[in-house]
């Protein structure tokens, strides 16, 4: 995931980033986009010290996904359409270095149209610039 924003307030920020995912199996490769709004909020952030790095996020959008055949021919064996896309997540980010910070993530994602629907869960690390004054 990539994403660029702004923030209208310290524990408030929007934006808009894209999704790109693959995952393989049984001769069958998945791969999805999607491009999604976001909103991410520190609910803690008057709290004071780490609980200034407690986010929770939403994502909205539209994407799309195919399966193909990986190792034979590479035929098509589903696609979505256009799908919509709706995602939650958290994050905690306590470890800072200059105007970034790093830490763990998990989130979930769930893609659907009325051909295909796909669950995505994820966790992991996530590094953060922090621009601006």
């Amino acid at each position: 995931m990539l994403w660029i924003g702004g923030a209208l307030r310290d524990w408030f920020n929007f934006g808009i980033g894209t999704s790109l995912d693959s995952v393989e199996g049984n001769g069958r490769l998945a791969t999805g986009f999607a491009v999604l709004f976001r909103v991410e909020a520190y609910p803690a952030y008057s709290l004071g010290g780490s609980w200034r790095d407690v986010s929770v996020f939403g994502n909205v959008g539209a994407g799309s996904i195919a399966i193909v055949d990986a190792e034979d021919t590479g035929d098509v064996q589903a696609e979505g359409g256009s799908m919509a896309a709706v995602g939650l997540g958290a994050a905690f980010e306590p470890w800072r270095l200059w105007r970034f910070a790093m830490g763990p993530f998990v989130s979930y994602e769930h893609r659907w149209s009325l051909s295909m629907k796909s669950h995505l869960g994820l966790a992991g690390m996530r590094l953060v610039f922090y621009g601006g004054p």
